[in-house]
């Protein structure tokens, strides 16, 4: 018998012995088996510093590592404060745009497999911009540590040094710094998805 969940599988068994003028015995075996999936998240972008108006470009790449086929793997990108959202593609899924995030919807990604997001925005101020970007999917993730990265990118106008950034894998908390004041910090949790 097998019981399928979505983060596990419950495999049971019993096994009869009879003999000649003995009564029945029997033996039950159950074993838990959890499904694991390691999903991963990179960034890249198509500039290292931008002007303001300028259309910037980031590629996010989703990957299943294994060794299960991930299911209902959904990626929450936070948008920077001072940019402007323009356009996102998928190669799978769909998406959600909130005021302040997008949520893609990516389905089922099997082993080895990755899935594509190209997204565009609109840089508004003379200020540094950060996005990050989360992943979660229906099982068991043994290395959280790379489902969540962010990416900064610096206008022409300033300097790198006076920007700042707090990344809390553990409680997944994301501070920015500007001039050594905190502009910006956002808890996150897998209930936010």
């Amino acid at each position: 018998m097998i019981n399928s969940k979505n983060k596990n599988f419950l495999i049971a068994n019993r096994a009869y012995v009879k003999s000649d003028g003995c009564k029945s015995q029997y033996a039950d075996a159950t074993v838990l088996i959890n499904k694991v999936s390691d999903l991963s998240v990179t960034k890249t972008s198509n500039c290292d510093r931008f002007e303001v108006n300028e259309i910037i470009t980031y590629i996010i790449n989703v990957k299943n590592n294994g060794p299960s086929r991930a299911s209902g793997v959904v990626l929450k990108d936070i948008l920077p404060p001072l940019a402007i959202f323009e356009s996102i593609c998928l190669s799978q899924g769909c998406f959600t745009l909130k005021k302040g995030y997008i949520i893609c919807y990516l389905g089922n990604i099997n082993t080895g497999d990755s899935v594509i997001v190209n997204l565009k925005i609109i840089s508004k101020e003379n200020c540094p911009i950060i996005n990050s970007v989360f992943v979660i999917g229906n099982e068991f993730d043994p290395k959280k540590e790379n489902n969540m990265t962010f990416l900064e990118l610096y206008n022409n106008s300033c300097e790198k040094n006076d920007f700042g950034t707090d990344l809390q894998l553990n409680n997944r908390k994301i501070s920015f710094y500007y001039n050594g004041k905190n502009v910006y910090t956002k808890w996150t949790c897998k209930k936010e998805f």
